[in-house]
């Protein structure tokens, strides 16, 4: 049984508030003394999530705030600890990664596994794809955290086990990802494998956009030009046609992107709705001409 602090969203929006000011120190300061990430000390001060007893009292103890003016009441909550399944690499575990290199992270704080998206682009996708995803390879449970004022959203699962087994086995960086991202060796062993990596890095960090008014590319971004390389290469390795600048790696001819398509096989709805259309209308529909309250519903 856990004990969380049970006060009222406005109490304690207050009581932060309160400690905040009174402590002169800088929110970095707090979450970090505290040991919890940036996002996390965001929900206890906006009252939309309890703080634990233990993280409270490491607050008090940090700030010295005097509990004189307040009535700490606390709730018992029993947790249903899950613990993941691993695997060994599969073509699915290789979607997976593709996933985390593309949009993904460990977080610093907590065992956090995170993907994030747009809360309006990437809605169905992560409710019908990523989160059953994770519940099929690993067999645990994703929640959902919404940041409704930078329309983002993010799948996230909080395990120790998991966690370290991304980390350790792939080697997939903790916090910060760029200028030290390196495909993993272990999806260099069959193609199936590099077209599942692609295939995940595509759903949440590429795009397909209107290069002309009436042509296409499917297109991918990275500022780092080592893990660009080796994307390259891995379409290379399976004989696409594909151009690379510094920061840009992408193909326009309709073969080429219907080969993407066909082999690849994306499950990104946003994607797969506006390469429809191409193919049917001739022209791909922008970001902002997409109703994906419809689409959310409809695809």
């Amino acid at each position: 049984m856990a004990y969380y602090l049970d006060i009222g969203g406005e109490a304690q929006v207050k009581l932060f508030r309160d400690i905040k000011q009174k402590s002169g120190l800088t929110w970095r300061k707090i979450w970090e003394g505290i040991g919890v990430g940036r996002s996390m000390i965001y929900f206890y001060r906006s009252g939309k999530c309890h703080i634990s007893k233990e993280k409270l009292e490491k607050l008090l103890k940090l700030t010295n705030y005097p509990l004189d003016s307040i009535e700490l009441k606390f709730v018992g909550i029993k947790h249903t600890i899950q613990e993941p399944i691993i695997q060994e690499m599969n073509e699915k575990i290789a979607e997976f990664l593709g996933i985390l290199y593309g949009d993904g992270c460990l977080g610093n704080h907590g065992y956090a596994v995170v993907v994030s998206g747009d809360s309006n682009a990437d809605l169905l996708y992560h409710k019908t794809h990523v989160a059953p995803l994770i519940k099929e390879l690993f067999g645990i449970d994703s929640r959902f955290k919404f940041e409704k004022n930078k329309n983002e959203m993010h799948t996230i699962v909080s395990s120790k086990v998991l966690h370290e087994y991304i980390a350790k086995k792939f080697y997939f960086p903790i916090g910060e990802k760029k200028g030290r991202m390196h495909i993993p060796t272990q999806i260099y062993e069959n193609n199936q494998y590099k077209r599942a990596f692609l295939r995940g890095l595509f759903d949440t960090d590429g795009g397909i956009h209107r290069h002309h008014v009436k042509s296409a590319q499917v297109h991918f971004t990275s500022a780092d030009p080592v893990f660009l390389k080796e994307v390259f290469d891995l379409y290379k390795d399976l004989g696409f046609n594909v151009r690379t600048t510094d920061e840009d790696l992408e193909f326009f001819s309709r073969e080429e992107i219907a080969k993407f398509f066909s082999e690849l096989k994306p499950k990104n709805p946003k994607h797969l709705y506006k390469y429809q259309q191409f193919l049917e209308k001739g022209i791909v529909p922008r970001h902002r001409d997409i109703d994906y309250g419809w689409l959310n519903t409809n695809y």
